[in-house]
């Protein structure tokens, strides 16, 4: 695990060189670190290493009593090593694992890249299908989250004056992105670029987003924040769902390779 500040080089020679990116990083962690769960502690101390800015976000689990985990079995094989970051799903509306946040120096443009599985045979109930797989900015201005929102691959800008729900949703439904109406249990590239609007009454931000390489969404007319000087600072890994059906079976979430670039697209990792 690592986390590479374009200041300090310390950090750049102690990240893993198989797992490199087109763009240089404010942030980057492969989960090169002692396995982690939940009742460990949320602080950054307790989550990963200390000074990696990574920390829990919240102590819940599952109504079964599932924990979120740091764990070699979410590991991205194809990826920089080490091991993943493992998210808990119960059936029904928001049952799920506390997650974690990753942090970074703030920014008015950045895109954010993370690897995704979804265990094999996840299923989903009748309905509205939304999950929040990052939840950014939080409380603050600039505050988005994406995931699955109605059913396609997509997010929310909660205070977006310009697109009248503040929905912005791609064409690329579930069961086209896993192949079926259950999760295929392979690890999927997600990339979101996330650009704040110049001014407090300007609707010129930028969100757009790509699957496996391939962008399925772009918006040049989004309105992030009434306050200009807004940045982006911490996206949460791991949120709130609606309504996966597991026949009460906990399942899982896995996330890893996670990487953030002020500077532009980071695409794969080249082995």
């Amino acid at each position: 695990m690592c986390l590479v500040l374009t200041t300090c080089l310390f950090a750049i020679l102690a990240c893993s060189q198989s797992s490199r990116a087109q763009a240089p990083l404010l942030f980057q962690t492969t989960f090169d670190c002692p396995d982690w769960n939940q009742g460990h502690g949320l602080s950054d101390i307790a989550v990963c290493s200390e000074g990696d800015g990574i920390r829990g976000n919240g102590a819940w689990l599952t109504r079964k009593g599932s924990m979120d985990q740091i764990t070699a079995a979410a590991n991205n094989l194809s990826g920089g090593g080490a091991k993943g970051f493992r998210h808990r799903v119960g059936d029904g509306l928001n049952n799920g694992g506390g997650g974690i946040v990753v942090s970074f120096d703030g920014t008015r443009e950045m895109w954010f890249r993370y690897y995704i599985r979804f265990e094999s045979g996840f299923a989903w109930g009748n309905g509205v299908i939304n999950m929040k797989t990052i939840y950014c900015n939080r409380g603050e201005p600039g505050t988005f989250y994406f995931g699955l929102h109605d059913g396609v691959i997509g997010g929310h800008v909660e205070v977006d004056r310009s697109g009248g729900t503040g929905n912005h949703l791609s064409a690329v439904s579930w069961t086209q992105w896993q192949g079926g109406p259950i999760g295929d249990g392979r690890f999927h590239l997600i990339e979101v670029h996330a650009m704040m609007n110049s001014s407090r009454t300007s609707s010129d931000g930028v969100l757009e987003f790509w699957l496996d390489g391939t962008k399925i969404y772009a918006s040049r007319t989004v309105h992030f924040s009434n306050n200009p000087g807004a940045r982006f600072t911490n996206c949460a890994v791991g949120e709130n769902h609606n309504n996966p059906q597991n026949g009460g079976v906990d399942v899982y979430v896995d996330f890893d390779d996670i990487a953030v670039s002020k500077t532009g697209y980071i695409g794969p990792i080249r082995q």
